[in-house]
């Protein structure tokens, strides 16, 4: 029996009919298209600072001529230490989280090691 969507013959407005019991199909995220999202961008966010801590570091060795020291860089700045020192541990948390998440799809599709040779017939 079909729901009456206020068409005749119960037909949505989509032209198909939806029986009970049926979901109809929603036009938003799914769980599996956030978790994607989410995954893209954490490694953005792991890129990107990344290659910020990188360039500094360049620009840095480019004006001064030797790497810069972040101990006293960080204890220079009071208070706020306490607070970068928390966004690195949530960056380096993520970066791990994302690679142990890849390792696991990568073992669940049950994929070989790229550096496996497949061993000839016959041997």
């Amino acid at each position: 029996m079909g729901l009456n969507r206020g068409t005749p013959g119960g037909e949505s407005p989509r032209g198909s009919n939806i029986s009970e019991g049926e979901s109809i199909p929603s036009d938003g995220m799914g769980s599996a298209e956030l978790k994607i999202l989410g995954m893209r961008l954490g490694w953005a966010a792991v890129v990107v600072w990344f290659s910020a801590n990188l360039l500094s570091q360049a620009i840095y060795m480019g004006f001064h001529g030797e790497p810069y020291n972040a101990s006293a860089m960080l204890s220079s700045i009071g208070s706020w230490y306490w607070f970068f020192i928390a966004i690195e541990l949530v960056i380096w948390t993520t970066f791990g989280g994302l690679v142990i998440h890849r390792v696991r799809e990568r073992v669940a599709e049950g994929e070989p090691d790229s550096s496996a040779k497949p061993v000839p017939d016959g041997v």
